[in-house]
């Protein structure tokens, strides 16, 4: 972070990786390429419709990546090569899925939801994942999503699932391997089927039932523009030099959601936005200057350029006071007939810059705009910085 004419001092809190969220929705259309509605007329899921075969079909999978466990896995070159999320109680699972079936020309039909806690639900399971060999990894290109679901209560039972597997019929689905990636519209899916099928007994007797092979003909994704990072990990490396010995230096690693080590990678790619608010209990009492019983430092306010990420790297990051403001409050107050303490307080947000979008997104937070709590202390004997889970300390050259 930069300090300017004033006299700053940085804490940025550690970041929960579990804090952030986005929702991904994936909406597949096409063609049922076989398929039943009901037994014997009755048990009917998709209204009155019986022969499946030839209508069409809206399936949307809907996930939370923060649930369930994600991994993911990246290229010599540094590109994402696949990426994969799975869970499979009611608070790890991430995922759940609704069909509508409809008539060619869009008529009839139904809705059904595979998972939502219906029809006595017991247990569901679901995962997304991507695999891309744009990035020269010689993977296979596939996207697959499935929902399973169990009924087991309030006397239902049986079971539901869905599995989607897609593949391109030239070229790739998206620009890389992750599978929350945003795309607006893919039309090169090959013919491959792949089956959905619902069986729910009610008292005993055949309730909802129907089972089918679906052929994808067209994709989009409501997901993330840019993998962003989740959290930061800090790194304490010393102290500065010249008017910086009483600064900490830092290295920071950006974190993201699958665990890789070089997903970010940019020019000015990070910027902090440091809020107008915040608290400053280090008193100047310089008798010298003409501002005795002012505050020593000033709470700055805007964005600044906090530089770039290499290898999710970026650093080192100055937290402290510089020397002019240690020794302003040391001899001035600390030596004072009533030695003291001083500590400054603010808050700080950082963001990422997503190339694709020309978006900076703040990251690291409940609703990726939460403020980072920034501090540090001073007392006669030594001085502390810390920055996250990591902290300096040294004897008070004052």
């Amino acid at each position: 972070m930069k300090f300017t004419a004033g006299l700053l001092c940085l804490f940025a809190a550690v970041l929960a990786p579990t804090a952030r969220a986005s929702t991904i929705t994936a909406t597949i259309t096409g063609n049922v390429f076989s398929g039943q509605n009901g037994y014997g007329g009755s048990a009917l899921v998709f209204g009155t419709l019986g022969n499946l075969s030839g209508d069409i079909f809206t399936l949307t999978f809907t996930f939370d990546d923060s649930k369930g466990s994600s991994t993911g896995s990246s290229c010599s070159n540094g590109g994402m090569q696949n990426s994969y999320t799975a869970g499979s109680s009611s608070t790890t699972n991430p995922g759940t899925a609704t069909l509508t079936i409809t008539h060619s020309d869009g008529t009839g039909g139904g809705t059904f939801a595979f998972g939502g806690g219906g029809f006595g639900e017991t247990a569901i399971a679901s995962d997304a994942s991507k695999y891309y060999s744009g990035n020269g990894c010689g993977l296979s290109n596939a996207m697959e999503y499935y929902v399973t679901v169990s009924y087991g209560a309030l006397n239902y039972s049986g079971s539901s699932g869905v599995t989607a597997d897609l593949s391109p019929s030239t070229g790739y689905i998206g620009t890389d391997g992750d599978w929350r990636r945003q795309i607006f519209a893919a039309t090169n899916l090959s013919s491959t089927t792949f089956s959905f099928s619902i069986d729910i007994a009610y008292n005993s007797s055949l309730y909802q039932y129907a089972y089918g092979s679906l052929v994808a003909t067209g994709l989009s994704i409501d997901g993330v523009p840019c993998n962003l990072p989740i959290s930061e990990t800090s790194t304490a490396v010393g102290w500065g030099n010249g008017i910086g010995t009483t600064l900490a230096k830092y290295n920071v690693t950006l974190n993201d959601l699958f665990g890789l080590t070089s997903s970010f990678n940019g020019t000015d790619n990070l910027q902090e936005f440091v809020g107008a608010t915040g608290t400053d209990t280090c008193w100047d009492a310089d008798p010298n200057n003409g501002v005795t019983g002012q505050y020593l430092s000033f709470i700055p306010g805007g964005p600044s350029s906090a530089g770039e990420a290499g290898n999710n790297q970026y650093g080192p990051d100055y937290i402290g006071l510089p020397t002019a403001g240690i020794e302003e409050y040391t001899l001035y107050a600390i030596t004072s007939p009533n030695p003291s303490s001083c500590a400054l307080t603010w808050h700080q947000q950082m963001k990422y810059y997503c190339s694709e979008t020309s978006t900076w997104y703040a990251y690291g937070s409940t609703d990726h705009g939460n403020n980072n709590t920034l501090v540090t202390t001073i007392t006669a004997p030594t001085l502390f910085s810390q920055r996250g889970n990591a902290s300096e300390n040294k004897t008070n050259p004052y």
